[in-house]
């Protein structure tokens, strides 16, 4: 990578880190979520869980949904200060799927992978896969079709730039992985049913 490319990614990671520990404290306190209750409902330390409400790191995807997710709280309220702090869970779910990268995150958490886990899969660096899930790169065509078929999605849901919701009918007809999801946004299931 170029170090100009590294100076601009470094800078909007700072700008993000901006008021997301303010955020992050704001909905333990308004959910009476301590830090170590919180690290035992994600993937992440309680050592980590106090970074992130310090100003000291700032969390990837991945565990920003989950944040979200278990704080009840917008996802993107929570990852970047906008819309209101309220919605609900129908609409914190619809809004990780607001990006390819939010979208591909989603899938690794919904299948309980890793870029690691999906490299060994797709016989492809576990770099590029890092680099898909943070924004930095877009898959090539073919590269995408082996995604969407890993996962057993539709290849354009996964790739296009706007945001678009699978409905349940859609998903019948797909005979795509995400019916648990569906069926969760239906009948609001409790979390562990929809990643069994």
């Amino acid at each position: 990578m170029p170090q100009s490319y590294e100076k601009y990614k470094n800078s909007v990671r700072h700008e993000l880190m901006k008021a997301f520990d303010e955020r992050i404290k704001k909905a333990m306190t308004l959910r009476s979520m301590s830090q170590l209750r919180l690290s035992t409902l994600i993937s992440v330390s309680q050592p980590e869980i106090s970074y992130y409400c310090r100003g000291k790191a700032y969390p990837r995807l991945g565990v920003i949904q989950q944040l979200a997710f278990h704080l009840n709280v917008s996802y993107l309220w929570l990852k970047f200060g906008t819309g209101e702090i309220f919605t609900s869970k129908e609409d914190i779910l619809k809004s990780f799927h607001s990006s390819f990268q939010e979208r591909l995150v989603w899938l690794l958490w919904n299948n309980n992978s890793s870029p690691v886990k999906l490299a060994k899969s797709l016989q492809c660096s576990s770099t590029i896969i890092s680099h898909w899930c943070e924004g930095d790169r877009i898959p090539n065509i073919s590269n995408s079709l082996l995604l969407a078929k890993h996962f057993n999605v539709d290849q354009a849901w996964l790739i296009e730039d706007n945001e678009k919701f699978l409905t349940y009918e859609q998903a019948n007809k797909l005979d795509i992985g995400v019916i648990d999801y569906i069926k969760y946004l239906k009948k609001e299931l409790r979390y562990d049913d929809l990643f069994k």
